[in-house]
């Protein structure tokens, strides 16, 4: 195709050189040259011609080629995309499951607790009124042989009956003292494991939260890079790894 466009140049500079004929726009060129550059130019054509159509060709192969590569990348991508939203929803249904295991895990140990402590507090506020109820019959029974033992003595009968009542009025004090301890012990036991409980329960709730937010993040990058795959398949560019 270079030798007809130099032909053509030839031809352009003979004629531009040429001697005018006067009184018009007509010139002289010489037949010689000017027929030996139009045979070139015939000759040059067939081949550079057939050259035209094998490149147009090869153009039209190379595009046809290329559509289908196209299409492969996109159902690569397409499959790319589909494989990484089902591991994302396995992935999720897994966090899922785990949050939950571990939320109940942290009830159960929760409750179990509390039902331990709730026990222990009960039992020592049994032992307690049991100790000041055992204490309170001692000192009553105390107070009766001491007041049975003054009775016996005419002179001091007196003496006997207000010792024995201030016996008596002492022990009902001190067991009522020792009761009302016993309460206070088993209330504040009762607000101690319920405390656990709460504290527990806001852990596991704290536990399920940080793992639901980082599966958004996991999700959100996912499909960030899936949209840019698909934008740079539709702009005609290579598309960018996924992951």
């Amino acid at each position: 195709m270079y030798r007809v466009f130099d032909s053509l140049d030839e031809l352009v500079q003979i004629v531009e050189t040429a001697r005018g004929v006067p009184m018009s726009g007509s010139c002289m060129v010489g037949r010689s040259a000017t027929l030996d550059l139009l045979d070139d130019i015939r000759e040059a054509f067939p081949t550079e011609l057939k050259d035209a159509g094998t490149v147009l060709r090869q153009r039209d192969d190379l595009l046809a080629d290329a559509h289908e590569r196209a299409q492969a990348m996109l159902a690569d991508a397409k499959a790319e995309h589909d494989r990484l939203i089902g591991a994302g929803h396995e992935e999720a249904e897994r966090l899922v499951s785990e949050a939950t295991a571990k939320h109940d895990q942290l009830r159960a140990s929760a409750r179990a607790e509390h039902e331990h402590l709730v026990t222990e507090g009960r039992a020592e506020y049994d032992r307690l009124v049991g100790g000041g109820q055992r204490q309170y019959e001692q000192l009553i029974a105390d107070g009766q042989a001491e007041h049975s033992r003054l009775v016996t003595k005419t002179t001091v009968h007196q003496g006997a009956v207000a010792a024995a009542d201030h016996i008596h009025s002492d022990a009902l004090s001190e067991a009522a003292a020792i009761k009302a301890q016993a309460g206070a012990d088993a209330e504040a036991m009762r607000q101690e494991s319920w405390e656990a409980a709460e504290r527990m329960r806001a852990e596991a709730t704290a536990y399920v939260d940080e793992r639901l937010a980082s599966l958004g993040e996991l999700m959100t990058r996912t499909l960030r890079s899936v949209e840019k795959g698909r934008a740079s398949l539709r702009n005609g560019g290579q598309p960018e790894r996924i992951g």
